[in-house]
């Protein structure tokens, strides 16, 4: 039986529902199309502030270590596939279009966002990152009743089976995404897929026992041909320092955001970091490091990663 009493706690309960998918829906468009204005330099250039790859060369690095199966001939269109379901993704979240399909479609994209951070660069990343949580919102917005949808061109246009398969349409294009950025790569030939980009080339400077504490100062320069990358790896328990001595280097260590550096400027890495990227930034212009380490005696100064 229908009274006031219901009545009445019906309907706060669908303005909570309201206010509650409006904030969700822009919470959501806003990290989506935040994530795509930070690739193209609109939150500044890389290494300033908070930006985390601040030009999308950083960001097809950064996409390539989330997926290391795709052929290398495929990382940059890889990259812009997934920036164009993040941006049509964040807009139509922002206006209210097809809402409830734009959420099912969020869910799926950052589940395999998250998967493919914590499989590649470790669970911290996506846990830190909030990606997790952002998958959630975008679940129970998906979940949420349709007429709490508020200020959104769904509550002004009819819901018609036109919708409805706009929609549909909308989560397949976007798993698609997420599949093509992830994992789909049968199609490629196997040797075009085990290609690998020219790696650096290594010469040591010097390398001396320390005679003041136990350990082995070792002192290198890394040569990068044009577009060369070393391929991920560790240093042991290794301190290291990196120096830009020309052109610019792309390097990503553990959870850190991507980040490009230019002649003179340099970085450190810990004990046990992993280092994620170390990439010549140009295609056409060798890039030149020198790299030190203080190491244990004996220690391997550089273990590659199995995959």
């Amino acid at each position: 039986m229908l009274t006031a009493g219901n009545l009445k706690t019906a309907a706060q309960n669908e303005r909570l529902w309201s206010v509650a998918t409006v904030f969700a829906r822009l919470a959501l468009a806003a990290g989506f199309l935040s994530a795509v204005a930070d690739r193209f330099g609109l939150w500044g250039p890389p290494g300033t502030g908070s930006v985390g790859w601040g030009n999308f060369s950083a960001y097809v690095a950064y996409a390539h270590t989330l997926s290391p199966y795709v052929p290398n001939a495929l990382h940059d269109a890889a990259a812009w596939v997934a920036t164009a379901a993040e941006s049509v993704l964040g807009l139509t979240l922002l206006m209210g279009i097809l809402v409830r399909w734009s959420a099912w479609a969020a869910t799926g994209l950052l589940i395999g966002f998250a998967v493919s951070m914590g499989l590649f660069l470790g669970w911290e990343a996506p846990l830190s990152a909030s990606v997790f949580a952002a998958a959630s919102a975008a679940l129970l917005l998906a979940l949420a009743p349709v007429n709490t949808f508020a200020l959104s061109i769904d509550q002004i246009l009819d819901r018609t089976r036109h919708t409805r398969s706009l929609g549909r349409l909308l989560v397949v294009a976007t798993l698609a995404t997420a599949t093509a950025c992830g994992a789909g790569t049968a199609s490629v030939p196997v040797a075009t897929s085990t290609a690998a980009p020219s790696p650096p080339a290594v010469n040591v400077l010097l390398q001396q026992a320390l005679p003041n504490v136990q350990g082995t100062f070792t002192s290198q320069i890394v040569d990068f041909p044009p577009g060369g990358a070393a391929p991920a790896h560790r240093h042991g328990r290794a301190f290291v320092y990196a120096y830009v001595l020309q052109g610019s280097v792309l390097s990503k260590v553990d959870a850190s955001p991507a980040t490009t550096y230019r002649q003179g400027e340099n970085w450190f890495e810990d004990p046990g970091a992993h280092h994620v990227v170390a990439a010549n930034a140009s295609k056409t212009e060798p890039a030149k490091l020198l790299v030190v380490y203080v190491s244990t005696t004996g220690d391997s100064l550089q273990t590659n990663d199995p995959h």
